[in-house]
């Protein structure tokens, strides 16, 4: 069977590996220029790292996620962010109790 796919972020991408280990040949259609959907990140040039286009996360517990991780070769693994805010000219973690302090 041919199935066509719209959109290219993580349910996207999970309906279509399903579709394809089902024997179907799947064709995904995504209207931006990279796959990620809300997961997607940009940057600038010079940047060294990447901001969230959308604010999105993953739990150490969402099992599915992971699993389709390890299923595509992509390792899944977790930090602990930092989270800061910009107040009063003035940069400052607000990430936990203790730095909200």
């Amino acid at each position: 069977m041919k199935v066509a796919v719209v959109g290219a972020g993580f349910t996207g991408m999970a309906a279509a590996i399903d579709l394809l280990e089902k024997g179907n040949e799947v064709v995904i259609y995504e209207a931006d220029k990279k796959p990620g959907g809300l997961a997607i990140g940009f940057s600038a040039p010079g940047w060294d790292w990447s901001l969230e286009r959308y604010y999105h996360h993953i739990f150490a517990n969402d099992g599915g996620i992971i699993r389709l991780a390890k299923k595509v070769g992509w390792l899944a693994f977790f930090t602990t962010p930092k989270t800061n805010s910009f107040i009063d000219g003035t940069e400052r973690q607000l990430d936990s109790p203790i730095s909200l302090l």
